[in-house]
């Protein structure tokens, strides 16, 4: 009698704990956690289709198609092979496996080891259950449920069962059988292993958030493996509310979701808008709106209504156009001051929150100007106004340069805008434009703002002569290696010497001294002083010592290039002698010959260019050649 009392009561526990619910379980998908794969599938060794048992003596679960050879039987009993199954203890609630060519258990074998399922579709839940089982022993965990707004819930002290024989929780699945990694062979028990479920109660307050993921966390100290395969839940229940209304809208200036105005039936209720009529996620109250169509729902606690369409206009009105900086002449007005608006726009200045009325002499301080069309104004813009004169140029009293400088050449500080006339004082003074040649003596430099001058400043100019052009011939040979600055020059006592390039921009450009000679290119040498002034620039081209014979240099064949150990070298003529040199002019191989066709080993050498000179009654032919 006491037995059939028990099994009553369990009886009992499962009608009023399962199945008289109002809600909707359904299947949440993991989109990232599991971290094993302890269930064989397909043909094959057990091991080739798994990565690890579910419990410490290395048995894994089986599916139905599993079996080791072709010819081995499979098991009906087993996983099924489309992974979804229906928990024992209530019909209603299922539970989808992962794919079993993928990892598709958390497994937590060591204490306080971790690891967290994210769903894929997360809902509001009034429960949820967790699908688990136990390998080489019950496990105790901890689950932490997250949900989307951050915040969370624990369950601690949770105690899953051994695969084998418990009926602490409810099962989900069993019978099923097992495989031994280790040799293949089928463990078929008709009520075991198990898989059992636990449920983790959602709290009221949070059954408005949706649960996105769960952490598990075992905590006991003995043996037993958690499996955790899987998460279904039961979804709140809710009354959909009725769409809202919500009429065309419109807005000035930056606006936000929250400003954004509808009206519903429910008492207290709230709205979520969003850019879609269906789908996506609804945007943040502080979300900045665009003009277009956006759709509203109406929200009751946890429930949500179908969506209306809104459309908004967002009107930005932009600020006048203007400096923030404006000097004005004493005496000046309104009409004085810049700041520009688009055609049919209105605009407006304010001095000291107050409007500035026209024809009134304005006073230096802080102003405030907008731009208005229609009912919508700019963003206030402020401007820094100086009356007065405007202050006079920054420049050093004396400056020294160099003769065939420009009266642009002359440095001084404007400011931004303005007007610059510049003067020469002699005996008369007269003006004088930037691009007229300068002089040694006074300059005087003003400038203008809104037809304001300010005060002169005074610059004392000293022109230096620059040196003389460097000398040296204007054809000069080199060898191979040699740089600029082994070219001959005529230059003066201390002066700094400084080399250039023709560019294709038809631009000097400056090298160094160290730059490499190359064949027939023309290189252009100047000279300064302290002072800086530079020299007019003198040309000097450049030729090979070596390599003034075109047709033997023509006549004259190295393959392959570039060379990883062997090259070889053809001419027309007998070849006496082979050098090498390398970049810095040192000679690094030396061959002699008494041939036409002569080879050359060269995988001794570094990888890098180098010049090849073939030696003939004829004259020297040079090729540069890459080892590689």
């Amino acid at each position: 009698m006491k037995i059939k009392l028990h099994k009553l009561f369990i009886g009992g526990l499962f009608i009023c704990g399962w199945a008289a619910t109002a809600q909707t379980n359904q299947i949440l998908t993991v989109s990232s956690g599991f971290n094993a794969d302890v269930i064989a599938d397909g043909t094959g060794a057990a091991s080739s289709s798994s990565t690890i048992g579910v419990d410490n003596a290395n048995y894994a679960f089986m599916t139905t198609d599993y079996r080791s050879t072709p010819n081995s039987s499979t098991y009906s009993n087993a996983i099924p092979a489309s992974g979804l199954v229906t928990a024992s203890a209530n019909s209603a609630i299922r539970f989808q496996f992962a794919p079993f060519n993928e990892n598709n258990s958390l497994r937590l074998q060591e204490t306080n080891d971790t690891g967290t399922l994210t769903f894929s579709n997360p809902i509001m839940a009034v429960r949820v259950y967790v699908m688990a089982t136990g390998g080489s022993g019950q496990v105790t965990t901890t689950s932490v449920v997250n949900f989307d707004d951050g915040t969370t819930q624990t369950a601690t002290g949770t105690v899953v069962p051994d695969w084998y024989y418990s009926t602490s929780l409810p099962v989900v699945i069993s019978g099923m059988g097992r495989v031994s990694r280790n040799d293949n062979g089928i463990q078929n028990d008709v009520s075991n292993p198990r898989i059992y479920m636990y449920t983790i109660n959602i709290t009221t307050a949070n059954q408005s958030k949706r649960v996105s993921s769960i952490q598990f966390t075992k905590t006991s100290t003995a043996e037993g493996v958690l499996n955790v395969f899987g998460v279904s839940a039961a979804a709140v229940p809710c009354v959909t509310p009725a769409a809202p209304t919500s009429e065309a809208q419109s807005y000035c200036g930056v606006t936000t979701v929250s400003q954004l105005t509808a009206a519903g039936t429910v008492t207290n209720g709230t709205f979520r808008w969003y850019t879609a009529l269906t789908g996506g996620t609804a945007l943040a109250p502080t979300a900045e709106v665009a003009s277009g169509t956006y759709y509203v729902a109406q929200v009751d606690g946890v429930c949500e209504s179908t969506r209306t369409a809104a459309d908004v206009i967002v009107n930005i009105t932009p600020q006048p156009e203007g400096p923030t900086e404006q000097y004005v002449c004493p005496n000046s007005t309104l009409s004085d001051l810049i700041g520009t608006g688009v055609e049919g726009g209105t605009v407006t200045w304010t001095y000291n929150d107050q409007e500035i009325p026209l024809g009134v002499p304005i006073d230096s301080g802080l102003y405030v100007v907008t731009q208005t069309i229609g009912t919508c104004t700019s963003i206030p813009k402020e401007v820094t106004v100086t009356v007065g004169v405007p202050r006079a140029p920054e420049a050093e009293a004396e400056q020294t340069l160099c003769s065939g400088s420009l009266v642009g050449d002359i440095i001084a500080q404007t400011v931004s805008g303005s007007t610059v006339n510049w003067s020469f004082i002699g005996f008369i003074t007269q003006p004088v434009e930037l691009t007229d040649n300068l002089n040694s003596g006074l300059y005087s430099v003003r400038q203008s703002l809104n037809g304001c001058t300010s005060n002169p400043t005074y610059v004392r100019i000293t022109l230096v002569d620059a040196p003389t052009e460097p000398g040296g011939d204007a054809l000069q040979s080199f060898y191979v290696g040699e740089t600029v600055s082994t070219l001959d020059i005529d230059v003066e006592y201390n002066a700094t010497v400084s080399w250039f390039i023709l560019n294709d921009a038809g631009v000097y450009e400056p090298i160094p001294e160290d730059t490499f000679l190359e064949h027939e290119h023309t290189y252009y040498v100047g000279q300064s002083f302290i002072d800086g002034c530079l020299s007019p620039l003198h040309a000097i081209t450049a030729t090979n010592a070596m390599g003034r014979d075109n047709n033997l240099l023509k006549s004259t064949k190295v393959y392959p290039n570039p060379v990883t150990d062997v090259v070889t070298v053809n001419s027309s003529t007998v070849i006496s002698k082979i050098t090498i040199i390398n970049m810095l002019g040192q000679k690094v191989m030396s061959q002699l010959a008494n041939a036409s066709d002569v080879t050359l080993n060269v995988a001794h050498l570094p990888n890098g260019s180098y010049i090849l000179q073939a030696y003939t009654q004829h004259g020297v032919a040079s090729v540069k050649v890459i080892k590689q």
